[in-house]
């Protein structure tokens, strides 16, 4: 019976395992090119570009949202850049990033945190879009209602 239940228990401590070795780590992780780039879109896990021996690693695709890496800008930069000496937390991993061509930058693992929320361009046409939605439901109702008036005069 004890080996029965401490096979129950490896098999499942090796499917936790695995499981957390080929997932996306989440969305407040990237990986940080040094003076390039910190890329967001997870890609898959896999071990290093030309060594099946050294990994499991993450990697990332140069597709999905990227924060450009500025020094200068203080503790926090403008909307679309990071400093990472405030706003990235390294966990101590190498991740690859994979660039056109199949070429691929080692860089570090980390969590974002304190970053510039960008404001969406269409925060400045909210006022125009609410008055021309309030002009058509006005032009909506007053045809139906006519429609509606014409229809019980028979």
């Amino acid at each position: 019976m004890k080996k029965v239940v401490f096979f129950i228990f490896f098999l499942i401590l090796f499917f936790k395992s695995f499981q957390s070795l080929a997932s996306d780590p989440g969305s407040s992780y990237g990986c940080l090119v040094p003076n390039e780039a910190v890329y967001t879109k997870w890609l898959k896990t896999d071990y290093a570009p030309g060594n099946p021996f050294w990994g499991p690693w993450e990697y990332y695709d140069t597709t999905g949202i990227n924060y450009i890496v500025d020094y200068n800008q203080g503790n926090y930069p403008s909307c679309g850049y990071i400093n990472p000496n405030t706003q990235f937390s390294e966990v101590g991993q190498t991740c690859f990033v994979q660039k056109a061509g199949g070429s691929y930058s080692q860089g570090a693992l980390g969590q974002l945190h304190d970053l510039t929320v960008c404001s969406a361009p269409i925060d400045d046409s909210v006022y125009i879009l609410f008055c021309f939605s309030f002009f058509a439901v006005y032009i909506v109702r007053n045809k139906s209602l006519r429609t509606l008036k014409t229809q019980t005069d028979f």
